[in-house]
């Protein structure tokens, strides 16, 4: 959650904070990231503090790039929606 409100603020003002993006991909997304490889669209149903978070604004592999250049992201408000 700290994370989180650290980082997003940031974002909206347009200050971007590559440190804070990395701590956040650290905490959310790089344990994940291990068990996707070859897969190239992810969906993400958000919960709490992280329905806040515009994944695809998380740092990507390579320096300065996004997470969306890495892996096509899609957000799943509702679990339920997918069937």
């Amino acid at each position: 959650e700290k994370a989180v409100t650290g980082w997003r603020p940031l974002l909206i003002s347009a200050r971007p904070d590559r440190a804070a993006a990395e701590r956040l991909k650290s905490l959310v997304w790089s344990p994940l990231a291990k068990h996707l490889e070859g897969i190239d669209t992810v969906l993400v149903s958000p919960h709490g503090p992280l329905a806040a978070v515009p994944f695809a604004a998380l740092p990507g592999k390579k320096a300065g790039a996004y997470l969306l250049e890495d892996v096509a992201l899609g957000i799943v408000p509702v679990p339920a929606m997918l069937p």
